[in-house]
């Protein structure tokens, strides 16, 4: 079942499509009710109030009857799905707040997509630094909680780089739930790193930081992310997740420099890129003295 998809007893509700089905049959469902809907299945057990309902479908519009409309929303809603006010079976009204669903829901794991980082030193040489940026932090958030949270492989995302089209375009095409994008400034030793987490439902930024680090504290920083992540989506982590994340990790700043302009020309899948690549890879060893006995490996699987 794709990520955009939520099911509920009989029903299916399709985020992107803007759809409810009922056994595979669309049902007539106008724009109101239908977002009042997807607001509770998206806070799921969580009471939604009507002052959210009024944010979320009528921001500007001082001249609508606000009560009258929410209440005939919910009443239309409930008409549609066979539920009651007396005995609900998904919508519960909450008396003085709002409304709650409380139906089980069938949702498979939050799909989500690191879009490539953008370079803000404008120098097209430095989107080595962009491009692995982006493959570090896909790397991490595939590996934070992989029964929860599946990530888009970077050949996927790619071609986004430098795109002109919009969140819920690229949302739709990818199938995802959430979107990081983000973007990186290097000066000398110094980094600078903008990332926001965006629901890709209703394109609300859910979080959005700035980080700056050293160089040699840069592994860190994909962590440091991912709990940020992790926290704004409710992910469940095992003690043992968080402790990764938590721990602290350097390098040499040369070190990791070398090795992610190595993958950027491996990356180009030609002979003169692997020639390069090995090159950078044989420097990133020589920085770091106890992985110099792997270079010969990375020579000949390179050049295969």
């Amino acid at each position: 079942m794709p990520a955009h998809l939520i099911r509920f007893g009989a029903f299916e509700v399709d985020q992107y499509g803007g759809e409810l089905r009922k056994h595979g049959r669309r049902l007539r469902l106008s724009v109101q009710p239908f977002e009042i809907l997807l607001l509770r299945l998206q806070r799921a057990g969580r009471v939604v109030t009507r002052v959210e309902l009024r944010a979320k479908l009528w921001p500007t519009n001082t001249f609508v009857d606000f009560d009258h409309s929410v209440n005939a929303a919910i009443n239309k809603l409930r008409e549609t799905l066979g539920d009651s006010a007396s005995k609900p079976r998904f919508i519960e009204t909450v008396p003085g707040r709002g409304y709650r669903f409380i139906g089980p829901l069938k949702k498979p794991k939050l799909m989500i997509a690191v879009l490539p980082f953008e370079n803000l030193n404008g120098d097209p040489e430095q989107d080595y630094f962009s491009d692995g940026l982006t493959e570090e932090m896909i790397t991490h958030l595939g590996r934070l909680h992989p029964e929860r949270l599946g990530t888009i492989a970077r050949t996927s995302v790619m071609p986004y780089k430098k795109t002109n089209k919009r969140l819920e375009e690229i949302a739709t095409e990818l199938g995802v739930d959430y979107i990081l994008e983000g973007s990186v400034r290097k000066s000398g030793q110094r980094l600078r790193v903008a990332a926001q987490l965006i629901d890709a439902a209703d394109e609300t930024h859910l979080c959005a930081e700035s980080y700056d680090y050293h160089l040699s504290d840069i592994l860190t920083l994909p962590n440091t992310v991912a709990e940020a992540i992790a926290n704004q989506i409710e992910l469940k982590l095992t003690p043992e997740k968080r402790e990764l994340l938590v721990r602290l990790r350097t390098v040499a700043p040369g070190a990791h420099d070398a090795y992610l302009r190595g993958l950027y020309q491996l990356r180009k899948l030609s002979r003169e890129g692997a020639e390069k690549a090995i090159t950078h890879f044989e420097d990133a060893t020589q920085k770091i003295p106890v992985m110099r006995w792997r270079t010969p490996a990375w020579r000949e699987l390179i050049l295969l």
